[in-house]
């Protein structure tokens, strides 16, 4: 930055009339990409045409050390008028930066206009804008959004006031909106600004970018400058922002702005052709003023076809209507929606405009003609190419069973609420084909896919219709793994299987035998555990070995063999099943219930049965879809056993329906694990007593409801050790007196017990001595017994004193760090003369937080006759 103000002071040196005139009022930074690390950067400044300060050129640092000068290229010296006596000036220059890394562009300009209001000395203060450019080849190219409104508008006191820059990003990434403060010399805040003051609120939308002042006070006459970051994002991340700095001036008013028609955001197929009417009004026509209505979008930017169309109209009746139309097609698809700003402005004192934002989104159709074909390898994939050649890619989905599903208008890409889930990534438009391989999808099930085109900035299409197939039942399909006893050596288990009814008898010939695998809960392996001679024997009870079916589940496999044992073939073998396993956990009047469990088919409801105390039998107690359930108002302590029964199915007919497995038997009993809440409790200290008076309270709620005792303890101050002050306290008495001793300073801990022993957190109060160190002002040590010695009275909580006696000419006549003190008059074994002395003490008090001194000052008269003790 110290360069970039070297070279303004060079360009001051050639345009020595900068300096002399009010200037700058609006302005912002934008760039354009022009290949490798190349950009074009435009400043574009909005002044007064009749300002001697004229600005044939500016300077620009580009943020990676380089300044330039770079000259304007509208006008013949003087811009380009935009309103009355404002100039709009466009500045561009080209810069090629050394590499990726995040570069902010600025400008300084050493003069505002004079009398803004919000910006103290403003003629004095320089105008600086900046714009952050991010180079990342990992997220691709980016041009700065392009703002298509003018920032110079006029405002009313007293009514609301809207702006709209217009911001249009023509990579479609999204863009958001937040308030700045304006910035001055060197791109600091501004001494002094402040955001213009409103009658109720001062905002930008970060959605739309409407800049409302609501309202402007009547006090609040001139000009205002404000600025606002204009934000892009990409996936997610800033990839740049274009500061604007804008003036709005608040001027007497006659009239009240236009009014414009309800815009409703739309949602188009790409290929339509939107047409809709625009109208704005004058509500207070009288005398009748004339109405001009435009429109500002990137869609109007666009080259034909495709080229959006709002004629700007003008009415001198108060009233304006205007066609606005869209061919939308292929190329206009993109994640974010397209942003039309329409505008109208009366000419009335002053002319007074609004502005209305219209959001456009545009969706790509879905793909066609999906068909899936069963094949050797599993599944062929193949859809029509997407309408719009611009697509990146497609996105196929696949789910086991079917799922109607009509998308909304603007509902794209596959819902996760529909059960589909992402099968594959396709990269390249004309890549429309692929292959599910038969890994993963299980014969006999029925599977569906959909497919939708995707864009390179995430946009997605509609998704295409459903298409569902069935795969042929070549081979075994488990359908049962169910706990037959409940043992932690003699469980038993059933399991069942489908016979493969769509089986290549002459590609495998027979003989045929099914063998039986269970996983090895220690090495994850499947081992052989029996055989089943010929396709028909599909049962097996499961009893090898010590088998414990309490402690852990037990999964199976059925792999077919084709040929004599010895010589045999693997067809193939089922996908794996596993038993449900349940487990019960208990807590204050209820057993909470989880159980889970991996097969191939769909398990959609689970029925809980319960077997009470005394009972013999399972009784079911309820049904859930989930894989949880709660068993509530059981007594505590008394034992409840448990089983869980699915029921579920394959998607694909044929198969046994419904399917029913059993869980293992688990037994456990409710108990109340849950401390109480702490108590209320307060805390009221006695002095003169030695005391402390703790009370305590409980409510009515169910955290209270069982408690049966309180316990207190006692921490003194100083101490780690805590003292339990009683055994615990039955609900009534609810207070204790604590006598501590001689020293009232500590904490007490309070606690609640329930029935069932369990504490709750403790509630902490502390209590603090009320240390008193009182000393006498006369005392008669003569001898005669009464008031001989001097001492404190009365003193308590006191740990030591520092005690010291003066004379008149500050010689020490006595010292002692006793708190009792016990001075007989004497200096040197005399009797001291009648008279005043002074004395110092630093009293040590006993509180909370340790030990604190105090610093007593005084004057003691000493007589030779007794005398009382007096204060």
């Amino acid at each position: 930055m110290p360069n970039f103000k070297i070279l303004l002071l060079f360009l001051t040196m050639l345009l020595p009339m900068w300096s002399m005139a009010t200037h700058n009022r609006a302005g912002e930074i934008t760039y354009r990409h022009l290949g490798g690390f190349q950009y074009e950067a435009t400043i574009i400044t909005y002044t007064k045409s009749d300002s001697p300060a004229d600005r044939p050129e500016l300077g620009i640092s580009w943020g990676d050390g380089s300044l330039d000068t770079i000259p304007r290229i509208n006008g013949s010296g003087q811009g380009v008028i935009v309103s009355g006596t404002i100039k709009r000036n466009v500045y561009v220059g080209v810069h090629t930066f050394p590499g990726p890394s995040v570069y902010t562009l600025s400008f300084e300009d050493p003069n505002r206009n004079a009398g803004v209001v919000n910006i103290p000395n403003s003629v004095n203060i320089p105008f600086y804008v900046s714009t952050q450019l991010v180079i990342n080849p990992f997220l691709g190219i980016n041009n700065s959004v392009q703002l298509l409104n003018p920032p110079i508008d006029e405002a009313c006191p007293g009514q609301i006031f809207i702006h709209n820059a217009g911001a249009f990003d023509p990579d479609g990434d999204s863009i958001s909106y937040r308030l700045l403060e304006c910035r001055g010399e060197n791109g600091l805040i501004i001494p002094g600004f402040g955001q213009p003051q409103a009658s109720s609120f001062f905002s930008i939308d970060a959605i739309t970018g409407d800049l409302v002042w609501d309202s402007p006070l009547p006090s609040g006459l001139g000009e205002y400058n404000v600025a606002f970051i204009i934000e892009e994002w990409r996936r997610g991340i800033l990839i740049g922002s274009v500061t604007r700095d804008m003036q709005i001036n608040v001027v007497p008013c006659t009239n009240i702005p236009p009014e414009i028609s309800e815009l409703p955001d739309i949602c188009v197929d790409a290929g339509t052709e939107l047409s809709l009417t625009v109208t704005a009004t004058n509500p207070d026509n009288t005398p009748p003023q004339s109405l001009t209505l435009s429109a500002t979008g990137g869609p109007f930017l666009f080259p034909m076809p495709g080229q959006a169309e709002f004629v700007t109209a003008t009415s001198s009746t108060g009233f304006v209507s205007q066609q606005f139309s869209w061919a939308t097609n292929c190329s206009h698809v993109r994640k974010q929606p397209y942003v039309f700003s329409f505008k109208a402005i009366d000419n009335g004192n002053p002319n007074l405009a609004t502005y209305k934002s219209m959001r456009i989104e545009v969706v790509a159709p879905e793909p066609e003609n999906l068909i899936a074909e069963i094949v050797a390898q599993g599944v062929q994939l193949s859809w029509d190419l997407s309408p719009c050649n611009q697509a990146s890619g497609y996105a196929l989905y696949r789910r086991a069973g079917n799922f109607p599903f009509d998308p909304g208008p603007c509902e794209t890409g596959v819902p996760a609420f529909t059960g589909y889930e992402l099968l594959a990534n396709i990269n390249g438009y004309a890549t429309n084909s692929y292959l599910d391989l038969t890994q993963g999808l299980l014969p006999g099930n029925s599977y569906c896919y959909r497919v939708i085109a995707v864009f390179a900035d995430g946009a997605e299409s509609y998704t295409s219709e459903e298409i569902c197939v069935q795969l042929p039942e070549t081979l075994p399909a488990l359908t049962n793994v169910s706990i037959r006893e409940t043992d932690v050596q003699t469980g038993s288990v059933f399991v069942a299987w489908s016979r493969p009814d769509d089986l290549d008898t002459n590609f495998y010939p027979g003989p045929y035998f099914y063998s039986i695998e269970r996983k090895n809960e220690d090495s994850g392996v499947f081992e052989e555990i029996a055989l089943n001679e010929g396709l028909n024997d599909t049962t097996y009870i499961d009893t090898s070995g010590a088998l414990d079916t309490r402690n852990s589940k037990k999964t199976y496999r059925i792999s077919l063999f084709a040929g004599d044992l010895g010589g045999e073939t693997l067809v193939g073998s089922s996908a794996e099943a596993e038993s449900i396993f349940l487990s019960a956990l208990s807590s204050d009047n209820e057993i909470s219930l989880n159980w889970n469990e991996q097969v191939p088919w769909n398990n959609n409801l689970y029925v809980i049965y319960r077997r009470s105390p005394g009972i013999s039998d399972f009784d079911s107690i309820g049904v859930t879809e989930t894989n949880a359930f709660s068993d509530t108002g059981l007594a505590n302590g008394v034992e409840y056993c448990y089983r869980i029964k699915s029921i579920g199915a394959y998607s694909a007919s044929g198969y046994v329906n419904p399917i029913e497995n059993w869980s293992q038997e688990v037994c456990n009993s409710a108990q109340d694990l849950e401390a109480p809440c702490a108590p209320m409790a307060e805390i009221s200290v006695s002095c003169d007593s030695l005391n402390s008076l703790i009370s305590w309270i409980v409510d009515n709620s169910d955290c209270y409801e069982d408690v049966v005792s309180f316990k207190i303890r006692f921490i003194a101050a100083g101490k780690t050790d805590t003292l339990l002050l009683s055994e615990p306290l039955v609900n009534d008495p609810s207070s204790l007196v604590h006598e501590p001793g001689e020293s009232l300073a500590g904490c007490y801990l309070i606690s609640a017990i329930d029935s069932f022993m369990n504490e709750s957190n403790s509630i902490k109060l502390c209590a603090d001595n009320c240390p008193v160190y009182e000393l006498p002002n006369t005392f008669s040590p003569n001898g005669d017994g009464i008031n001989d010695f001097y001492g404190p009275f009365p003193y308590a909580f006191i740990e030591s004193v520092d005690f010291k006696v003066f004379n008149r000419w500050g010689l020490e006549l006595f010292k002692t760090k006793d708190k009792d003190i016990f001075w007989n008059g004497k200096f040197n074994g005399e009797t001291l003369p009648d008279g005043v002395y002074y004395y110092i003490c630093i009293v040590n008090e006993i509180r909370l937080e340790g030990i604190i001194p105090r610093k007593l000052t005084g004057t003691i008269q000493l007589f030779s006759v007794s005398q009382n003790k007096g204060n």
